[in-house]
């Protein structure tokens, strides 16, 4: 049960973020081509995890499952109820518990409104936004910049922005740091930087029915957020 759980906790803040790792099979399994699954559409998923939510007590897998319904109506085209649950999501990770890993919450969520500012034609406030979801607080547990809104930034010549973006991203970033430098230099040099998959969606891992099943199991046996990260580090 500690193995499965590691595996969760590590792959659901993406951040930029692959999502869970029900086990070993089911990870072999997640490699199979998309032609051979059918994935849940945005809508699908903001149904879904909507009804999760109402049955979720956990002050944790509430701030996780906020993430994916935000983010999920956004790509919906829902703008409003992307804007309530980001707003919701930034309220909660300002007062959650560290264990909770928050500061991918504050990441996505700043994320989100900036795509809707954006969308807009407040410039001013996307790139303020931005900004926000570069600063969250501290070295985050599995954090995973994402870079959807940096790159509509850039191909609206906003590019100072995007390069202090990425000097922000650089103090929490979990990945290879030349990456980073790699990208920095384009951008400064007038390029568009292939982000690859940090440049799509948001959360970064579709969900198929299989996968929707083992996040209710895990749910409801009380396992998606736990143990804390005191405790794992010390598995």
């Amino acid at each position: 049960m500690k193995k499965a759980i590691l595996k969760i906790k590590a792959i659901i803040l993406l951040a930029c973020v692959v999502l869970i790792l029900g086990n070993a099979a089911f990870a072999q399994k997640t490699q199979s081509s998309v032609n051979e699954r059918k994935f849940l559409t945005d809508a699908e998923v903001v149904y879904e995890f909507e009804q999760m939510l109402k049955l979720t007590a956990d002050a944790c897998d509430k701030l996780w499952l906020g993430n994916y319904i935000a983010s999920a109506a956004l790509g919906a085209g829902d703008t409003e109820k992307a804007k309530t649950y980001a707003q919701s999501m930034l309220t909660q990770a300002g007062t959650i518990s560290p264990d909770c890993d928050g500061g991918q919450s504050i990441h996505i969520g700043n994320l989100i409104l900036g795509h809707i500012a954006l969308s807009a034609g407040n410039i001013a406030e996307a790139k303020r936004r931005l900004l926000a979801a570069g600063k969250m607080p501290g070295v985050q547990h599995s954090f995973n910049a994402n870079m959807s809104l940096a790159q509509e930034l850039i191909e609206k010549n906003e590019r100072g922005v995007v390069l202090e973006y990425l000097d922000l991203c650089a103090k929490s970033w979990n990945a290879d740091p030349n990456n980073l430098q790699i990208w920095k230099t384009l951008v400064k040099k007038g390029g568009f930087p292939d982000f690859g998959g940090k440049g799509d969606s948001l959360i970064g891992y579709k969900i198929d029915a299989e996968l929707l099943d083992i996040i209710r199991k895990y749910l409801k046996a009380g396992n998606l957020t736990k143990p804390s990260r005191s405790k794992r580090a010390k598995q």
